[in-house]
């Protein structure tokens, strides 16, 4: 079966879903307007690339939501499609923007929302820009200059899961790892020191917020 053939089938009992070119779907929804989206299939270990997300685009114009099922995608991909309007995530997200917002090219998750709320209400961030499924350039007020972090939702990280974080995101010079969990307190010294060893600093969001008037660089 197709990912989108799964996808439909998944749907097909809250909406009225039709097939919109050779990956698409268009829902009709009762409470919102119709929505479009772009299912990506599964291609081995490839990743979703920045030629994909074009060539989606080019396929349905429209596109909405890029939707992604046991596949991953490169960190442009979320960048340039944020910059465009376009949400790119995996099927449970889809369903909540189906269900709840007229727009589904604006959704963002409970995470992210947090996340950004926290940010751009801190008197020193002057903008947040997404550069990556979970990275995100910070840019201060002042001269204090931007840095690129990483978000993680869970409150314990071990090394391995340090290295791996730093390995999936080497195409970025990244400065933090920061947990957005609220029962988050701080982490193992195994952890810490994994930090310590790639130039990466671990911090709880409260304690990274606390940081933000100061030197990153």
């Amino acid at each position: 079966m197709t990912i989108r053939n799964w996808i439909i089938q998944k749907l097909s009992d809250d909406y009225n879903v039709e097939l919109e070119g050779d990956h698409g779907l268009r829902i009709k929804r009762h409470r919102h307007p119709t929505a479009f989206v772009y299912c990506v299939e599964k291609s081995g270990n490839e990743r979703f690339r920045i030629e994909h997300f074009e060539a989606a685009r080019h396929e349905i114009p429209a596109v909405e939501f890029i939707v992604l099922v046991k596949r991953e995608a490169e960190n442009e991909v979320y960048e340039h499609a944020e910059e465009l309007g376009i949400c790119v995530s995996g099927f449970g997200d889809l369903q909540i923007a189906l269900a709840n917002d007229d727009d589904i090219s604006r959704y963002w998750s409970r995470e992210q929302a947090y996340l950004r709320g926290r940010l751009t209400g801190n008197r020193h961030v002057s903008s947040v820009r997404r550069i990556g499924e979970s990275a995100y350039e910070i840019s201060r007020h002042g001269g204090l200059g931007s840095f690129n972090i990483i978000t993680i939702a869970h409150y314990e990280l071990t090394s391995d899961t340090v290295y791996e974080l730093i390995e999936r995101n080497d195409d970025l010079e990244v400065k933090a790892i920061v947990s957005t969990n609220p029962n988050c307190e701080g982490f193992a010294p195994e952890a810490l020191e994994a930090g310590a060893q790639t130039g990466t600093r671990i911090l709880p969001l409260k304690y990274f917020l606390r940081s933000l008037n100061g030197p990153w660089n």
